[in-house]
């Protein structure tokens, strides 16, 4: 989340607890006139996806989960993203078209600064496959 350093925001304090870190961003931008304006991730990408992915191996280990079910994979996100939404597809080669079984492009839902809950609702729109090719 780039926000923090552009409007000067520390965030010593809230190091670690991502709610208490959006929270503080938040109010920063609604102060400023940004309601509505501004989204970003809620949870950080870099964290969420070693914890998700850590998880997703336990799940599979332990019989609650496949390998290769993107389904799966954001369950386990989830765990450490109260409340954002996660989708994804598999890689697609974009001149061949051809899908890679083991490679995973995922993403979280973004969430709208100024009202306190509000994802954009991103994860939940179905890419047409035609999009998935360069013809």
């Amino acid at each position: 989340m780039g926000y923090p350093g552009a409007l000067g925001i520390d965030l010593t304090a809230e190091a670690g607890d991502y709610a208490k870190i959006l929270a503080k961003v938040e109010s920063a931008i609604s102060e400023k006139g940004g309601a509505g304006r501004f989204g970003t991730w809620a949870y950080s990408y870099g964290y969420t996806v070693s914890a998700g992915l850590a998880q997703h191996a336990l799940n599979v280990i332990n019989g609650e989960s496949k390998l290769l079910e993107i389904d799966d994979i954001s369950k386990a996100y989830a765990e450490f993203s109260p409340g954002a939404e996660w989708n994804g597809s598999n890689y697609t080669n974009a001149e061949t078209g051809v899908k890679a079984e083991n490679t995973f492009l995922i993403y979280q839902d973004t969430y709208i600064m100024g009202n306190p809950g509000h994802y954009m609702g991103s994860t939940s729109v179905e890419v047409p496959e035609k999009y998935f090719t360069i013809k």
